[in-house]
């Protein structure tokens, strides 16, 4: 895991070595092991290294024989030694021991279609000095980020947007579609970003770009198909359900540095943990978590429990690290916003981090359950999309009351209580069925959103659901509305959200995490099984539970997902108040930008203060917008 940027210069002029140093030095927690670099005429590539295999003989960049190719990898390359095999049987020459080694030989070998021979997490960027052409590459899940922009000096590249802001040259004009998005989505959609022209490239990406094209030419070089369905029975799916996990485990069990799992009190972490801890070696398998001074979040106690069913059936010593910690520290959000670049507004990211800071005092690399609730419908609101079904059906003078209510009705309640979550039911249900799914995910409705525009976006028509409710019902090879809404998160939701906080808040504590449920081959049968062995009526990731019953404690079959969250609503109201207050009423987003309402806002904050209202995600996601915009500007 690592860090990695470039740049090649137009008009013939030198790499900027000064430049690369800068943009190295602001990714040092993504690599404090070493740095490379590389600099050939108008071309030029970074590297920041997290050693964790070949500790000796794997610094980058890399090259092939003739250096002709060098490379830089960010990630791991988990079928490496299958491809060292095949390549040296074609008189490719290795000389480490590199997991990244192989990527070179695989472009010579292979041209632009090499990528489909990796698995792994990868960002890769591979300069072809015969053909003067830069290739950037992402991975299949999109885990690991690659941010661009093409300006009047050159293309520039980095694996943060705050590593690529060290060009003084970057555009810095703000986006009001991204911002737009974001008060969506608490995150802004690839291929945007905060700034008009500049990009993140999509999952399963590869782009090439030279000196002498306009635009980078890129594609899509793999995506789950989810319309070709097996005809496996049950028994047989979970069967091979169980062997391809177990595999996938396996292969990301090897490391030449401490290795450890995450393990909560839930399903999916426990299964990646019981498999880890069934593979034979002396070394104990260390399993991390943290608590919380709150039940509703706390998970450290089913934790416990989960570790002491694992030593029963493990055939290695089986270790259990808890820590109870505090995550409402402001001065851990103001950092958070700073490493990433650009606003993040999933709040679970603060105890991800904290829990990423725990497990990096003991190893250097963990396991986690994330993908399962994507690929295995996990989510709660995939059973409320059949809910919305059946209520689109109600006689009309049932629904229309309910909604009449649900419109007058403002709760203070929490959104995981039962009014919270029936308010927001009656909430989506009231939006046209090609909509609602959009609207359910969305974390500031639409009304909301529109009062909070302040004179920025004057002359600017949002497109409030067009471009993402469009791409689910024509871009999906999905069939039915659960399936399209599980296929788009996996395309929009688990980049953007889920994979976007973990690579943020694990290599802000210089930590690789492996996640075994997005392997190729479990992704694939994910796809091709039917939605029921998945959704089997009130029971979420059903053949996963069948698949591992024996892996498990019993008490884990059907269990409620508690999720890993923080109670942000009440920290709003308390020890956070005046921070928010400072923050937002004072701050550059209202007072200097004119993005935001400051009359709205500051209703948003008495309202929710009084607990008249639970303005809880709007209001931290416009908190972290403004901590974004001061941490940036400090660049």
């Amino acid at each position: 895991m690592c860090g990695i940027a470039g740049l090649f210069n137009k008009h013939e002029i030198p790499a900027d070595r000064e430049l690369l140093e800068r943009m190295n030095s602001r990714m040092f927690r993504r690599g404090p092991d070493g740095e490379g670099y590389f600099t050939d005429g108008i071309f030029g590539l970074a590297h920041k290294r997290l050693s964790i295999i070949d500790l000796n003989g794997g610094a980058q960049p890399m090259f092939n024989e003739d250096k002709s190719i060098v490379f830089v990898h960010n990630g791991e390359i988990y079928n490496h030694h299958e491809l060292r095999r095949e390549l040296e049987a074609k008189g490719h020459q290795f000389h480490t021991r590199s997991d990244s080694e192989c990527i070179g030989h695989l472009y010579e070998e292979y041209g632009m279609e090499f990528p489909a021979k990796l698995d792994g997490m990868f960002a890769i960027a591979l300069l072809d000095l015969k053909k003067r052409k830069l290739i950037l590459v992402t991975d299949r899940a999109g885990k690991k980020p690659i941010f661009y922009y093409s300006g009047l000096s050159g293309f520039r590249f980095a694996s943060t947007l705050s590593a690529l802001a060290m060009d003084p040259e970057m555009p810095r004009d703000l986006d009001l579609q991204a911002v737009w998005d974001y008060m969506s989505f608490l995150s802004i959609p690839a291929p945007d970003t905060m700034y008009l022209g500049v990009s993140k490239m999509l999952p399963a990406c590869i782009m090439s770009v030279s000196p002498d094209m306009e635009y980078p030419d890129s594609r899509i070089y793999w995506k789950p198909d989810y319309s070709r369905k097996n005809n496996e029975d049950f028994a047989d799916a979970a069967s091979r359900l169980r062997r391809t996990l177990i595999d996938a485990v396996h292969r990301r069990l090897e490391a030449d540095v401490p290795l450890g799992v995450f393990l909560s009190g839930g399903l999916d972490s426990a299964i990646i943990a019981a498999i880890a801890s069934r593979a034979p070696s002396s070394d104990p398998l260390k399993c991390f978590t943290i608590g919380v001074n709150d039940p509703r979040y706390d998970e450290s106690e089913e934790a416990e429990i989960n570790a002491s069913f694992l030593r029963n059936k493990a055939a290695r010593p089986v270790e259990f690290h808890k820590k109870i910690v505090e995550p409402n520290d402001f001065e851990l959000l103001r950092k958070l916003c700073r490493e990433y670049g650009e606003p993040f507004a999933d709040s679970s990211i603060l105890p991800t981090h904290l829990l990423c800071e725990f497990a990096k005092e003991s190893v250097t690399v963990t396991l986690s359950g994330d993908g399962a609730d994507e690929l295995f419908a996990g989510y709660e609101r995939y059973r409320a999309l059949n809910l919305l079904a059946a209520f689109d059906h109600l006689p009309k003078f049932i629904r229309k009351p309910l909604l009449k209510f649900n419109d007058r009705m403002r709760t203070g309640a929490g959104e995981r209580s039962f009014i919270g979550r029936a308010h927001r039911f009656l909430n989506v249900a009231a939006a046209s069925p090609e909509y609602q799914y959009h609207v359910l995910i969305s974390k500031c409705p639409y009304p909301l959103k529109k009062s909070l525009l302040g004179l920025a976006f004057s002359d600017f028509t949002p497109q409030q659901t067009r471009r993402f409710s469009t791409e689910m019902r024509t871009s999906s090879s999905a069939f039915g509305r659960v399936e399209r809404a599980m296929e788009f998160d996996w395309n929009f939701y688990l980049p953007n959200d889920i994979l976007t906080k973990v690579d943020t808040a694990s290599m802000t504590a210089s930590l690789e995490v492996r996640c075994p449920y997005l392997d190729r081959e479990v992704v694939e049968l994910a796809a091709a099984m039917p939605l029921e062995f998945k959704l089997s009526g009130k029971q979420r990731k059903y053949i996963l539970q069948e698949a591992f019953g024996g892996y498990i404690p019993v008490h884990l079959l059907g269990a409620k997902k508690k999720g890993f969250g923080i109670p942000m609503a009440s920290w709003l109201r308390g020890p956070w108040k005046q921070m928010l207050l400072e923050n937002l009423l004072e701050g550059l987003a209202i007072n200097e930008y004119e993005l935001f309402q400051h009359d709205t806002i500051e209703f948003m904050i008495q309202q929710h203060c009084a607990k008249k209202a639970d303005f809880s995600y709007p209001l931290y996601l416009l908190l972290v917008f403004e901590l974004t915009l001061q941490e940036t500007l400090k660049e």
